[in-house]
C-alpha cells in the first residue's frame, strides 16, 4: 500500500488494476513517552527511524513477502514487557507491543465488511442517476395568480409588479417611530466606524443616482404617516463573499404598532429554485464551467407606483442635515 504523494515524489509509473484489499485494520496511534533506562538503550541503536516513538504519516506498507527480504537476521530483546529490535537493510526497526502503565489504555474495535468492487460501482452509479424533476410552479398558488393578473413589462424589458397582499386593503399600523429609532442607532454606529459610514453613503448615493429611490418633497410631510409603511435599514457584512462583502438591507420584517410586519402581510409564493442536486450534477458533466453573478439584478424589477408607499425610508448623509424621507422604486 503506497500513498499518492509518495508515488509522485519518487516519480514512478502506475497502471490501473482491480483487486480486493482485506486485513488492514488499525489501532489508534500512541506516542512513546517512557523515560525508562531500557528505552535509552533502544534509542541508542542506529535506528531506521529515530522518531519511531512519535506517530506520523505512513507512506508505504510492506507485505510479508517483501519484509523478510530486508531482514538481516539479527535481533535484540529487552525484556518481555518491551518490544524487540530487528536489524534490516535500513537500520534497526522496533516491533512488537508496548503499553505504558501510567497511561490510560485506549481500546478500539475494528469491523471489516467486504463487498465486490463491481457491486460497489453499480450502487454508486444507481445513486448518481438523475431523475427528471416533475415539479412545476403551482398555478393555483395565490402569489402566482396575483403575479399573472397584476404584473406588467415595459418596452425595455423591466418588470413592474405589485405586492401580493393576503388581504386587499390591509390597514398599516404606525411604522415611522421604529424606523426613526433604528436610524438613530445606525448613526451611532457611524460615529464608531467612520469607514462604514463612507461606504454606506456611497451605496445610498448610488441608489439615488440610479433612480432606484426618489426624494419625497417636504410638502408631503403633512400627510398621515399611518398610510405608509416605513422600512428600517442596516448593513450586513459577509467577509467571505467574492462579490459584495457588505450590503444595505431594507428590513420588511419590522413590526408596526399593531404587531404585524410587511412580510407577514404578504403571500410567500411557490419555490422557484432549481433542484440543487441536479445543478451540481450538471456541473460534473463538463470539464469547464462558468459561474457568474448579475450585479444589481433585482433592482431591474420595479414596484408599481401605488405600492411604493409600503417601502419608504428615512435617510441623511450627516447628522446635522435634515432627515429626509425617500420612496424606494
Amino acid at each position: 500500500m503506497v500513498s499518492e504523494s509518495f508515488i509522485q515524489r519518487i516519480g514512478i509509473l502506475r497502471t490501473h488494476a482491480r483487486l480486493s484489499v482485506v486485513g488492514l485494520g488499525a489501532n489508534p496511534a500512541q506516542q512513546v513517552k517512557s523515560n525508562a533506562t531500557i528505552w535509552t538503550k533502544i534509542r541508542s541503536l542506529p535506528l531506521a527511524d529515530p522518531t519511531f516513538g512519535s506517530p506520523g504519516k505512513i507512506d508505504v506498507i510492506l507485505g510479508a513477502d517483501q519484509l523478510w527480504n530486508l531482514y538481516t537476521g539479527h535481533r535484540r530483546e529487552f525484556g518481555i514487557e518491551y518490544p524487540i529490535a530487528l536489524h534490516t537493510n535500513f537500520g534497526w526497526v522496533i516491533t512488537g507491543s508496548y503499553t505504558d502503565c501510567n497511561e490510560a489504555s485506549t481500546h478500539a474495535q475494528v469491523h471489516h465488511a467486504y463487498e465486490d468492487l463491481d457491486s460497489l460501482v453499480r450502487s454508486f452509479m444507481d445513486m448518481e442517476q438523475v431523475h427528471p424533476s416533475k415539479r412545476t410552479i403551482d398555478a393555483s398558488d395565490p402569489a402566482e395568480q396575483h403575479f399573472l393578473k397584476t404584473h406588467a413589462r415595459r418596452e425595455d424589458g423591466v418588470y413592474i409588479v405589485q405586492y401580493p397582499f393576503k388581504e386587499p386593503r390591509t390597514p398599516i399600523g404606525s411604522t415611522l417611530p421604529q424606523a426613526l429609532n433604528r436610524f438613530a442607532a445606525l448613526e451611532r454606529k457611524f460615529r464608531r466606524f467612520p469607514a462604514l459610514k463612507k461606504q454606506y453613503v456611497d451605496f445610498m448615493d448610488d441608489y439615488l443616482n440610479r433612480g432606484h429611490m426618489v426624494l419625497i418633497p417636504a410638502a408631503a410631510g403633512g400627510e398621515d404617516p399611518a398610510r405608509y409603511n416605513y422600512l428600517a435599514h442596516h448593513a450586513v457584512f459577509k467577509p467571505d463573499s467574492t462579490t459584495t462583502r457588505w450590503r444595505v438591507v431594507f428590513d420588511g420584517s419590522g413590526k408596526d404598532s399593531t404587531g404585524h410586519s410587511l412580510n407577514s402581510r404578504l403571500h410567500i409564493g411557490p419555490p422557484i429554485q432549481r433542484d440543487l442536486i441536479g445543478v451540481c450534477l450538471r456541473f460534473r458533466q463538463h470539464r469547464y464551467v462558468f459561474c457568474a453573478d448579475i450585479e444589481k439584478m433585482f433592482r431591474g424589477i420595479l414596484v408599481s407606483d401605488e405600492h411604493t408607499q409600503y417601502q419608504r425610508i428615512v435617510w441623511r448623509k450627516d447628522e446635522n442635515a435634515t432627515l429626509d424621507h425617500y420612496r424606494l422604486l
